[in-house]
């Protein structure tokens, strides 16, 4: 468990970001679906990646959390920069260096995809129903 606390509300907005920046049918998922709408594998191994990415960058978080930066935004910047979509920690809105060390350590992570799975209206990641029980 990361030194810095993740409370289920920050890590909420790395689902959030999750949903809209992913599409089902060609329609944003945020749409359809919400965070409640993910299956308990896909929710417990984002929940892990959050927590690891914490606990691997946790001197530039707490930099960043004691200056005018957020944790839901952080939050929202893994999983943005860790899908390499058009913005997330490289696009200035971080100190230069900060930004440059969290972009590297988000794609050590991968990128991972959202789908709906056979159960109608449950939301997969990538991977994540071959851990499910």
């Amino acid at each position: 468990m990361p030194l810095i606390p993740l409370t289920p509300s920050d890590f909420e907005h790395y689902l959030i970001a999750a949903l809209w920046s992913s599409t089902d049918d060609d329609e944003p998922m945020d749409v359809r679906y919400e965070t409640t709408d993910f299956h308990a594998t896909a929710i417990a191994k984002s929940r892990l990646d959050c927590e690891a990415f914490l606990i691997e960058n946790e001197q530039d978080v707490r930099t960043l959390l004691d200056g005018d930066h957020k944790m839901p935004t952080i939050m929202h910047d893994f999983w943005l920069t860790r899908n390499g979509h058009g913005c997330g920690f490289w696009d200035g809105d971080y100190p230069k260096e900060i930004g440059d060390r969290l972009t590297e350590s988000s794609k050590r992570f991968g990128e991972v995809d959202l789908y709906v799975g056979d159960e109608v209206g449950v939301i997969w990641l990538s991977g994540s129903e071959d851990d499910a029980v």
